[in-house]
């Protein structure tokens, strides 16, 4: 960690650092949200050298499936996130560099029953490079398969809508993305910081938007009446997590969503980043090729 920060440092006195080496392309094929609190700075990386793995969004939203609406978003092709991985070995090798982009037009067809998706994401897939996010590279060394970035700004996508996802600006941002091969990433993390006014004015929004509409699909107005939703759906996890609603109402409330402590917390920044308020963010991520 420390070896690359102090590279980039030193390369840099001499002008602008840049990656060296071959293009390998991946799509995150699935990621993680911590479980729990105790997990999140698991999924969190060092923002500064010498810093701690802080990680508030990760552990403020442990009792949400965040991760899996996510993951249902990435299987249908509604969210492509695209990994330029740019080095002259997978194994060790220094001016290494990875920028992210955001893809769309994913094929094959993502889905080809409601209950078969994830075809784009067998390795082989292509993908356009949509507009939006940052052409920032992150640059790094690759050591003993591990490649570890050094901080810089990036964008990531998360998806809490169908066919609508959401782009965030990381403040400063850092990857890791270990057991690299020319097919897989077998595992990485992706941590920054989101602005506070962000997460208040517009995540918290999409969040619950998506949420109602989940709810909407997978739960009903029972016989009782109750709101009956099928069992294991993503609908009946965030009802739970929300607690009961009055009678009648197949819905999370404003006022129930609003008070939920993983949302109050979030309206809280835990860091600063250039006089910005913001909060720390982290994620796990896996990774297969592809073309793009």
């Amino acid at each position: 960690m420390r070896r690359a920060f102090a590279l980039l440092a030193l390369v840099a006195c001499g002008g602008d650092p840049t990656a060296e080496g071959d293009h390998h392309h991946y799509v995150v094929s699935s990621i993680r949200m911590p479980q729990s609190a105790a997990e999140a700075p698991m999924l969190a990386l060092p923002l500064q050298d010498g810093g701690g793995r802080n990680n508030k969004f990760g552990a403020a939203l442990a009792g949400l499936p965040v991760g899996p609406i996510t993951n249902a978003a990435i299987q249908h092709g509604d969210l492509s996130l695209l990994l330029d991985l740019q080095t002259r070995d997978l194994v060790d090798a220094s001016a290494a560099g990875v920028t992210i982009r955001f893809g769309e037009n994913p094929n094959p067809t993502p889905c080809t029953a409601p209950d078969s998706c994830g075809h784009h994401l067998d390795g082989t897939g292509t993908f356009d490079v949509a507009f939006g996010g940052t052409d920032e590279t992150l640059l790094g060394d690759v050591i003993g398969g591990t490649f570890s970035s050094a901080p810089n700004i990036t964008s990531i996508q998360l998806g809490f809508q169908r066919g609508r996802p959401l782009d965030v600006d990381l403040l400063t941002a850092r990857v890791e993305l270990t057991g690299l091969s020319d097919t897989t990433i077998q595992k990485g993390i992706i941590a920054g910081v989101i602005s506070r006014d962000f997460v208040v004015g517009e995540l918290l929004l999409e969040m619950k938007i998506g949420f109602d509409s989940i709810v909407g699909n997978d739960c009903q107005i029972g016989p009782e009446p109750a709101c009956d939703c099928i069992p294991g759906s993503l609908g009946e996890q965030i009802r739970s997590a929300f607690g009961p609603e009055p009678s009648g109402i197949c819905s999370v409330s404003d006022d129930v969503f609003m008070a939920h402590p993983g949302i109050q917390a979030l309206m809280q920044s835990d860091v600063s980043v250039d006089g910005v308020a913001g909060v720390t963010f982290g994620m796990g991520i896996v990774g297969v090729a592809a073309d793009f």
